[in-house]
């Protein structure tokens, strides 16, 4: 019998750049179910694309002991005025913005999906009185065009539900105090 030689591909993808917008991001006390927003509105984030996390800023956080960070990746309602237009296509919402390279030619990849997490903190943090404190995304946005070990066209609308759920599962936040 012959045997089945898996197919190999010389497919290879470079992000040139990855926005996402964010929306209701809470901290959480599981102990006493206290609940914070740190972010309310609609707001855009960048990734750094060089292997590092992407950090930024929240204040006015109450003094307190956190353990948990609930988010939505958030896909723009009608009423809604975008951080930045190429979230909106005519009459289409997009909540991710990937440009980038497949096999050399340029690609524009738009999620409509949004998309909810609660995380558990490895660690909890304490936040003391006027203290101002970070919240870090690490998301490796190239495993998105992943299906298993097989890179995925992100220009072929068949991969679409695949690159989304990829993104939807993708994402780990860590809440810190900075040095």
């Amino acid at each position: 019998t012959e045997k089945s030689i898996p197919k190999v591909t010389d497919d290879t993808i470079e992000l040139d750049e990855v926005k996402i917008l964010f929306k209701d991001i809470k901290i959480k006390n599981q102990a006493n179910n206290e609940h914070r927003h740190i972010k309310v509105n609609t707001f855009m984030v960048n990734l750094n694309l060089n292997g590092m996390t992407t950090d930024f800023a929240v204040a006015n956080v109450s003094p307190g002991i956190y353990d948990r960070v609930k988010f939505e990746v958030h896909k723009l309602e009608d009423s809604e005025e975008p951080p930045d237009p190429e979230f909106r296509d005519g009459n289409l919402n997009y909540s991710v913005i990937v440009k980038g390279k497949y096999n050399s030619l340029q690609f524009r990849y738009r999620s409509r999906k949004s998309a909810h997490q609660n995380l558990k903190l490895e660690t909890p943090i304490e936040v003391g009185e006027n203290e101002r404190a970070n919240l870090t995304i690490t998301v490796y946005p190239h495993s998105w065009f992943y299906n298993n070990s097989v890179l995925m066209d992100p220009n072929d609308p068949g991969n679409e539900n695949l690159i989304d759920n990829n993104i939807e599962k993708s994402f780990n936040f860590e809440f810190f105090l900075p040095k």
